[in-house]
């Protein structure tokens, strides 16, 4: 039979979630993948992945990590955990909490064990329900760089928040401030302000 632990998803993206500690799933963030010159061709691939790899709660422990569901598993594939940074309200920057590589092999449904779960495990990240926070996660699949993005805690709640023109280098978003708070706020785009990956 199937493990009875509930997992619940997180989101893929942050700007149009709804309040709430757990956050639900969301449309892609438009804003996940940096500018790039010229068309990129692993583009398309690229979007598969980052549709389907998710942050997920665990809520008898209130742990999260990398994970992703078997029903959008469509082929195998090898998936590399690189880094997680989380926004520091405070210093009004990324920071980088964990860089340890995890690898994982991502494989077709058909090929597990019967009583097994219904999602695969990719990669432990240092998070709890505790640390609440907007957090982005770095990774590849065959080589092919993407990206996860999440807000674990509440979303600004109340009257929209008009915040203007927004910056080059800056994203509109909904910044958790600690359990019971959420405010929308614009800050670093995290495709331009957390580094090369590995630096």
């Amino acid at each position: 039979m199937k493990t009875k632990q509930r997992l619940r998803i997180l989101a893929l993206a942050i700007i149009t979630l709804l309040a709430g500690h757990m956050a639900r799933p969301a449309a892609a963030d438009p804003a996940k993948r940096p500018a790039r010159g010229g068309a990129d061709a692993n583009a398309a691939e690229r979007a598969k992945w980052e549709s389907a790899i998710v942050f997920f709660g665990e809520e008898d422990t209130g742990g999260y990590s990398i994970r992703i569901l078997d029903k959008s598993v469509t082929e195998p594939a090898n998936f590399k955990y690189l880094e997680l940074w989380v926004y520091d309200v405070t210093e009004k920057r990324w920071i980088k909490v964990d860089d340890r590589i995890q690898e994982a092999h991502i494989i077709l449904p058909k090929d597990k064990p019967q009583d097994a779960p219904d999602n695969q495990l990719l990669a432990e990240i240092p998070v709890n329900q505790e640390k609440v926070g907007l957090y982005y996660c770095k990774w590849q699949v065959n080589g092919i760089d993407g990206t996860t993005m999440t807000r674990i805690g509440p979303a600004h709640v109340g009257k929209p928040v008009d915040l203007g023109k927004i910056p080059d280098g800056m994203i509109a978003a909904d910044v958790p401030i600690d359990k019971n708070r959420g405010d929308r706020m614009i800050i670093p785009d995290p495709r331009t302000h957390t580094g090369e990956t590995g630096k």
